[in-house]
């Protein structure tokens, strides 16, 4: 949620295979869906360890392998300012005259269909 909630799932059985298809054997789940486990089959919870989250931060904590760090206490990164760009009235007017002259003088390559449109039609 907006405040850092986990919501439970739906599909648990389902993601839990599709996390031991792909070899993976660290689980987080909301704390939400713990009592879903017990309907599972035993040998589907063989060799997986399940990590149960009722808030992001721990998610967090257990995503980044950190122990007992509470993420409240880092300070954001300052960006630094950027440097505005030039607007279109400020260009010179030569540079945009300049600019027309390479695009009007790069030649266009014709391929094949263009070439039989621009053959004039046959009267028949």
């Amino acid at each position: 949620t907006l405040r850092g909630r986990i919501l439970p799932i739906g599909g648990l059985k389902e993601k839990i295979l599709a996390a031991k298809r792909a070899t993976i054997h660290n689980l987080i789940i909301p704390k939400r869906n713990e009592k879903d486990l017990e309907e599972l089959p035993k040998h589907l919870l063989k060799d997986v360890d399940f990590v149960f989250a009722e808030t992001m931060e721990d998610v967090f904590q257990a995503a980044l392998h950190v122990p007992g760090t509470k993420f409240g206490k880092l300070r954001p990164i300052k960006s630094k300012p950027s440097k505005p760009k030039p607007s279109k009235s400020s260009r010179s007017q030569s540079s945009i005259a300049n600019r027309k002259k390479r695009v009007a003088a790069t030649p266009v390559p014709r391929t094949k269909a263009s070439k039989t449109l621009a053959r004039p039609l046959s009267s028949q």
